[in-house]
């Protein structure tokens, strides 16, 4: 049966994370090379010592697993939890596996180790489409907590209706999984779950019964316990999926993905009221050509960088090697996203599972080639 666990015993942290054989030594690779428009980008005048090492292979063909890393024994692992094999077209079979590898001292990573599975022995979750926020629990165990997506058992399919909880246990394998309230009605996939501020966690945009939606959906924490029902947020200004997220100066900011009209070139950002610093409207924070559909974003050295993706829109378009940069500016404002010099992607990939550890950024697994299909590459890059 699953743990019915008090929320009082987490403390959310706010910055998001968003082969088995011995790894041979990583070497240091050239970046590869897409056909996108030049028009992406331009030329970046920034550093060149942005570079890539292809690390060990994970076990198994994945995409859409979401991964964080956590201590453990006084080191350091990268877990990935869920995921699926997948195309283009298809999704399955869907994982519910939680697999880490330790991260060495060069920033590489060690053998993949399985680590326990999504849910309690008894109750087994396979999970796909869902996001993830780091979390402490009360003794001060690392965890997390996911939200979204969907289970498969069987033929049937059925959204996760619940915030569920899990901490890395004695022996490195990630347990003791909870649900918590609030309960959903409908599932909301492959959007993304954000802290929007201590008190109020967001899950933005994704699929509902397979439709885009602009829906937010706001779970308050006051007073130790999370409130029983998710309650409306403000919506996005359209309908999004598979789009990215990252924090920055306490905001929440969404970057590209897409809607039934194809891809979403503008970026928007939370406002809130000053006194209740609850989340009240989204405001335009700039835009990003060509944008990407099921790329990643995160800030390195005061700027965005978004990396991979679909480019050209999910049901016709190619995953990409394109890495973008731009500035913040003090307003929050994002400017003009610049393709990296030299600093392309050793393999065109969308749908990884993307870690962002200053000054390393990790992406496990993903969809590549065509046609599109889940992949066992990992890839180390060091930023500048």
């Amino acid at each position: 049966m699953t743990h019915r666990l008090p929320l009082a015993s987490f403390s959310l942290f706010l910055a998001l994370a968003m082969g088995c054989s011995d790894p041979a030594p990583a070497a240091e690779i050239d970046a590869g090379t897409d056909a996108d428009s030049p028009s992406d980008a331009g030329q970046d005048a920034g550093p060149r010592r942005l570079g890539y090492r292809m690390s060990t292979e994970f076990p198994a063909p994945i995409a859409y697993a979401r991964a964080v890393i956590m201590p453990f024994a006084g080191r350091r692992y990268l877990y990935v939890i869920g995921g699926a094999d997948a195309t283009r077209t298809t999704i399955g079979p869907v994982y519910s596996s939680v697999i880490r590898a330790e991260v060495m001292g060069d920033g590489t990573l060690g053998p993949w180790i399985p680590s326990g599975d999504i849910g309690d022995p008894d109750i087994v979750l396979t999970l796909v489409g869902h996001d993830l926020i780091p979390l402490n629990g009360d003794d001060g165990s690392p965890g997390v907590a996911l939200a979204g997506g969907y289970t498969v058992s069987g033929a049937s399919t059925s959204a996760l209706p619940f915030v569920l909880g899990g901490y890395v246990q004695a022996d490195g394998t990630m347990g003791h999984w909870g649900h918590f309230d609030p309960t959903l009605t409908e599932g909301q996939s492959f959007g993304s779950f954000d802290a929007f501020e201590a008190h109020q966690l967001a899950l933005v945009g994704g699929l509902v019964a397979g439709a885009p939606t602009d829906r937010v959906l706001i779970a308050a924490i006051m007073n130790g316990a999370m409130a029983p029902t998710w309650r409306p947020g403000p919506s996005l200004p359209e309908p999004r999926f598979g789009h990215a997220s990252f924090s920055f100066n306490g905001e929440v900011f969404i970057v590209a993905g897409e809607n039934d009209t194809g891809p979403l070139t503008g970026i928007v950002r939370t406002q809130r009221d000053a006194t209740t610093l609850d989340v009240t409207s989204w405001t335009a924070a700039g835009t990003i050509d060509s944008a990407p559909t099921f790329g990643a974003a995160f800030v390195h050295a005061g700027e965005v960088w978004v990396v991979g993706g679909i480019s050209g829109g999910r049901d016709t378009g190619d995953a990409t090697t394109r890495v973008l940069r731009a500035p913040i500016g003090a307003d929050g404002h994002i400017g003009t996203f610049a393709r990296v010099a030299g600093g392309d992607l050793p393999v065109a990939l969308a749908a990884s599972a993307v870690v962002y550890d200053d000054p390393y950024v990790y992406m496990v697994g993903g969809l590549t080639g065509n046609p599109l299909a889940a992949s066992t590459t990992v890839v180390v890059g060091t930023l500048p």
